[in-house]
């Protein structure tokens, strides 16, 4: 997160656009075009991401 957006509260950040991330320039930051969104929690919300999130910690534990 930028320290620009740090400071916002929960909220504030999670209605701030993708370029409020830090090592995300504003043209990087265009989330809509790339996948439909405009906030950093919409992402999150997305049920491709949501079961990546779920699954993901299974695949450390295959790997062991």
């Amino acid at each position: 997160m930028d320290k620009a957006w740090a400071a916002k509260g929960l909220s504030g950040i999670l209605a701030a656009p993708g370029s409020a991330l830090k090592g995300v320039s504003d043209r990087d930051g265009e989330l809509k075009g790339a996948f439909g969104v405009t906030t950093i929690a919409e992402p999150a919300e997305m049920g491709r991401i949501c079961c990546s999130r779920a699954l993901a910690p299974a695949l450390n534990c295959e790997a062991t």
